[in-house]
């Protein structure tokens, strides 16, 4: 598809900071595709000095595969396409000695956080360790490192925050570990203190692009600014109007902070949409303009207006799931489209419970798009575990996680017992395990146990750098880890899938074993890789079946048919962003009407059972603000006048109708 004249703008600006306002639909993937070849074949822009940012590993690959059909492989290879974590990486690995960092670390993820949380504080409260799990993130996401978190500390709460903070990163020391927020933490830090490096890193970053800017966080635009003192050639790409991961740190504010660190800053909009129906748009443009907005646009198509907007009222929920798959089946046997059409986009995910079980009931294919990623299955994590562990031997949690992973014998006393002798000694659980002098307060059982464990992880650690994946697989062999997985999991099919699972992940291994040409490195590059897949596990996308999923997950999809349901006070607008953040609830509403191509549906329940009881509902003041001359009201209680629909409409009505007898 040829570039429309502001795609072309936004592809050809490439002198100081530009700001491509990219609306939803827009054709923003292509803009950044083609202004990367633009920059390479016209500009002669090095490509080893060319770094693509987004922020998730889909995206990047998404990007990658695209580029594929402009470039060579041998000049794709030499882009940096990646996240911000992993770009944070690239920055960590480079500068290890300033650092003081070993380069053997390993990476917490938010699991392994809360088990460290749990050691240090001495609490089994999960709510409370993920409390301060979220309030010690915030902090290093505002560039506040652990010495200085007192200062910030306003409530009991957060003074207590600040004292494990630093208990906290004493642990991560002794481990030689890092967390995931670490990972932009740590290079912003550095580049910020040290001009010398900051230099050096924006001589090798000649031109910085960045996709979804308005889920950056503080820490973020920092970054962004430190890659950018001197030499100022930059992309962002984003939409304000699309900014909902403020629980997360993304802030709509750094629209507004470009116009004051950069008076002489590019904005290029694309308003465009090629995606969507022109009503669909025009009620997407009139519910956002009830928004403040740092910059103005407005969606336009030039597809079809298409029908009005269908407004199903239900009585309770139960009749309001009824109502949809109904709807969805009589609309399916008019139009004679298929399953994967349809997505029902809900606000949280337990809206989704009743929905499952009438499309069970009713038999229609459905998937439901969720946050489990492979990586976190608990058979992936204990292999993960023992790879972490084999890399870092520091590693306490990984150390923990698998020493009866299969059950050897080694009880909770054997393991206290250890613990209390590492935090004598100063050493690593592991260390600790080869003292002689153990022998002396364990069972001669314990003892021998212990050892035979430590021999285990030796004789891998030295296997593996010479034949690695004959090393895993004698490895898991000798363990027996497939023949316990038999005889722990019940359910056979949840038991088969496991073991599936288990050798999916040591075929992916082989995969990066053969394509990685410095076997020194290999066990880091692949358990950083598989730590930093942050995507949904969404692989059934693309099959025939309704896709169920909450608005936040629809962000970057799109469907021809799209049903909103919970439309009500409470759920959308949700009932604790009311009185601080509707603006965020709004644009989430937005995104959401913005994923349908053809048709889009809004339902809402009257009456709610909630904890036992049933509660009276009121229409989201998001409906009341939709234009009324484009929505069909369908309470299917209040008789209509015929003579308003279209002959096609009548025959949906007639459809849906049927449907209900």
């Amino acid at each position: 598809m040829d570039l429309n004249v502001n795609q072309k703008k936004a592809v050809h600006c490439i002198s100081g900071p530009c700001l491509i306002l990219a609306g939803a639909g827009s054709g923003k993937t292509q803009v950044i595709i083609k202004k990367i070849v633009y920059l390479i074949k016209k500009c002669h822009f090095n490509p080893n000095n060319i770094f693509a940012v987004t922020f998730t590993n889909k995206s990047a690959k998404e990007m990658k595969s695209r580029i594929a059909h402009q470039l060579p492989c041998s000049i794709i290879k030499k882009i940096t396409i990646s996240t911000f974590h992993s770009l944070g990486l690239k920055i960590i690995k480079s500068e290890l000695c300033h650092l003081n960092i070993k380069s053997n670390f390993s990476i917490f993820d938010e699991h392994d956080q809360m088990s460290a949380l749990k050691h240090i504080t001495k609490k089994k409260d999960k709510t409370f360790l993920k409390t301060i799990r979220i309030i010690i993130s915030n902090w290093k996401n505002k560039l506040i490192n652990a010495c200085d978190a007192t200062k910030h500390a306003k409530s009991v709460l957060e003074k207590n925050c600040a004292y494990y903070y630093k208990l906290y990163q004493s642990y991560l020391k002794s481990c030689n570990t890092l967390d995931f927020d670490d990972l932009v933490f740590l290079p912003t830090l550095l580049l910020k203190n040290n001009a010398t490096l900051r230099k050096k890193w924006e001589n090798h970053i000649k031109y910085l692009l960045v996709d979804e800017y308005q889920d950056t966080n503080l820490i973020q635009y920092e970054l962004i600014k430190l890659l950018n003192t001197d030499n100022i050639n930059f992309t962002l790409v984003g939409d304000d109007d699309q900014s909902i991961y403020s629980w997360r740190g993304a802030r709509t504010h750094n629209f507004s902070l470009l116009k004051k660190d950069y008076p002489k800053l590019n904005v290029i909009k694309l308003e465009h949409n090629y995606r969507s129906s022109g009503r669909i748009l025009r009620v997407a443009n009139i519910l956002i303009k009830n928004n403040p907005h740092f910059f103005k646009k407005e969606l336009f198509s030039n597809l079809e207006y298409g029908p009005s907007i269908n407004i199903i009222s239900a009585k309770n929920e139960e009749e309001e799931a009824r109502l949809v798959l109904k709807n969805i089946l009589a609309h399916k046997s008019l139009n004679k489209t298929e399953y994967q059409d349809y997505a029902i986009l809900y606000r949280n995910n337990y809206q989704a419970k009743i929905f499952e079980k009438m499309l069970l009931n009713s038999k229609i294919p459905y998937y439901v798009v969720t946050n489990s990623s492979f990586f976190l299955r608990p058979e992936i994590k204990d292999l993960l575990a023992y790879l972490k562990l084999i890399l870092n031997p520091n590693d306490d949690i990984a150390f923990l996680k698998i020493i009866n992973k299969p059950p050897r014998g080694i009880g909770n006393i054997t393991i206290n017992k250890l613990k209390e002798w590492s935090k004598i000694r100063k050493k690593s659980l592991f260390d600790s395990s080869n003292d002689i002098g153990l022998q002396f307060i364990l069972t001669n059982r314990s003892f021998n146990t212990l050892k035979k464990f430590i021999t285990l992880i030796k004789k891998l650690r030295k296997d593996i750098y010479a034949q690695p994946m004959l090393a895993l697989n004698n490895f898991i062999s000798s363990i027996k880890y497939e023949a316990w997985l038999l005889k722990s999991i019940k359910n056979k099919k949840l038991c088969e899938t496991s073991i599936k699972n288990v050798y999916i992940l040591l075929n992916w291994i082989s995969e990066l074993v053969d394509k990685n040409k410095d076997k020194s490195t290999i066990l880091s590059d692949i358990i950083t890789q598989f730590i930093l897949q942050n995507d949904l596990n969404n692989t059934e996308l693309n099959s025939n079946k309704v896709q169920l999923m909450t608005l936040h997950a629809s962000k970057g999809l799109e469907f021809s048919y799209v049903f909103i349901i919970g439309m009500e006070e409470g759920i959308l607008p949700h009932y604790s962003s009311i009185n601080s953040n509707v603006d965020e609830e709004r644009r989430l509403a937005y995104v959401g009407i913005t994923r349908a191509k053809k048709e889009l549906f809004l339902s809402y329940s009257n009456i709610r059972c909630q904890y036992g009881e049933l509660i009276y509902t009121k229409p989201s003041r998001f409906l009341l603000e939709l234009p009324r001359n484009d929505l069909f009201w369908n309470t299917y209680n209040i008789k209509t006048k015929v003579n308003i629909f279209t002959e096609k409409q009548l025959m949906y009505i007639k459809n849906v109708r049927k449907c209900l007898k």
